[in-house]
């Protein structure tokens, strides 16, 4: 059967998880691996005997980033149950739709080859953007003329490269990280990437 894992989003940006436990388990049957934006749990199901498995019951990507060091878990016992508290803190700090990124990396493994394919893809969107912006006719017949039709043709190849570069998010006014699935994950914290801005503007 399926771990039965449920969750909850808390106030600050705090979440927490528990998963069922046999009733004889303890801290020792139990390892959880807190990455950036991974969660790796080594732990018995109820059905089973209380000892620490060899393979983790649940190994999944976030679905956003957490502060590993402000992460934490242990064992429970209330009302004749036992379960593993996760208890996890979100960084950066908005609403999640999920507890897993739905169609997510298979493997932590897979991260960078997934970081150098989205790389590539922005590398060549931005390459076609700038040749289609370099390729635009200059009307030279009229000066005046030609002078406001370059300026109309400058800021629409401007405001197309905006969109475009925008929608994976590789205009230098915003923040940095890895894009998956249109939701950004943060590499640096916000008011780092602020300062970062502000020093380049």
């Amino acid at each position: 059967p399926a771990p039965s894992l449920c969750w909850e989003e808390k106030s600050h940006g705090g979440l927490i998880a528990r998963l069922p436990l046999p009733s004889e388990a303890k801290g020792k049957h139990c390892r959880v691996e807190f990455k950036r934006n991974w969660l790796r749990i080594f732990a018995p199901q109820p059905t089973d005997t209380a000892a620490l498995p060899s393979r983790p019951l649940l190994d999944f990507q976030l679905y956003g980033a957490v502060d590993p060091d402000l992460c934490d878990w242990s064992v429970q016992r209330s009302e004749g149950e036992v379960y593993l508290l996760l208890e996890l803190q979100k960084s950066p700090v908005y609403s999640w739709p999920s507890f897993h990124r739905v169609n997510g990396l298979r493997s932590e493994a897979d991260r960078p080859a997934a970081m150098r394919e989205v790389l590539t893809r922005t590398q060549e969107t931005a390459a076609a953007v700038a040749a289609a912006a370099g390729a635009m006719p200059s009307h030279a017949e009229d000066p005046d003329a030609s002078a406001g039709k370059n300026v109309a043709a400058s800021s629409g190849a401007n405001a197309c490269e905006s969109r475009v570069i925008d929608s994976i998010g590789m205009l230098s006014r915003q923040p940095p990280g890895v894009y998956e699935a249109g939701r950004v994950v943060i590499s640096c914290e916000p008011q780092q990437w602020r300062s970062n801005a502000m020093a380049q503007s």
